[in-house]
């Protein structure tokens, strides 16, 4: 019978990728942003912005470690807002190429084509989590309050983690969560057909895995850097988009 092996420090590696994860949506954002989502970017017309934000959670996390006990908790704080503003970027400027929702739509009736592929994008990466990037059972805790909390502890060198997910490798795998939703909006410019699109999110989920396999088994130095070498995959599968399908623009049939 097979032996599931886990990291040793789970909440050193699921805090890694939530810091690596939120750095690529804020790079990916910001290739992005133009001038009417400039303010979801940079901060502006009552809106904080990706980098504020971004720049805010890393100084409380890093204040946590000089004080001893760093927590994952002051970057998680900021996550959904940074993918939410991300998600408007991409939402925003998709709207010249044809797109008509302005908001993810969960009824199965109501989903279009950004929703349809981004609830596959979502299974796809889950499959991978669950198959390849597993992570042992965190730790029953309690608050001051009373209420049921689970938890990766730390020390004064391991972060302490709380998964968002109820399994910890949905939290792992949402680094690459920001690479999908761009290859999205790119296959719709291009009016690539539903088929064709999953299976261009399937080969970017591919070539994304071994920089997951990479920070999943602690290596330091990963080849080019996350960010810029997960933006460089996507460049390439959209280059292989752009060439199939760069005569067409609009929206897929």
């Amino acid at each position: 019978m097979k032996t599931t092996r886990f990291p040793p420090h789970p909440g050193k590696i699921l805090t890694r990728s939530l810091q690596l994860g939120l750095s690529a949506t804020a790079y990916l954002a910001k290739t992005r942003t133009t001038k009417a989502t400039k303010h979801l970017y940079e901060g502006g017309k009552g809106c904080r912005g990706i980098k504020n934000i971004l720049k805010e959670g890393k100084a409380n996390y890093q204040q946590s470690k000089r004080e001893g006990r760093p927590d994952a908790a002051n970057l998680q704080k900021k996550e959904n807002k940074i993918r939410r503003n991300h998600h408007k970027i991409v939402l925003n400027t998709s709207v010249p190429d044809g797109k008509i929702e302005t908001k993810r739509k969960r009824r199965k009736e109501d989903r279009k084509y950004i929703n349809n592929l981004a609830d596959y994008y979502g299974a796809i990466v889950r499959t991978l989590g669950a198959e390849k990037f597993q992570f042992p059972p965190p730790m029953k805790t309690y608050t001051e309050d009373g209420k049921i909390r689970w938890v990766y502890p730390g020390n004064a060198r391991i972060p302490e983690f709380a998964p968002q997910h109820t399994a910890a490798e949905l939290d792992f795998v949402a680094m690459i969560r920001p690479h999908g939703l761009e290859l999205i909006r790119q296959c719709l410019k291009y009016s690539v057909p539903m088929m064709d699109a999953r299976r261009y999110l399937d080969e970017l989920v591919r070539r994304l895995t071994p920089f997951l396999e990479q920070v999943y088994t602690g290596q330091r130095k990963i080849e080019y850097g996350f960010v810029r070498g997960s933006a460089k995959v996507l460049r390439e599968v959209v280059e292989e988009v752009r060439t199939t399908y760069g005569g067409t623009n609009g929206r897929p049939l």
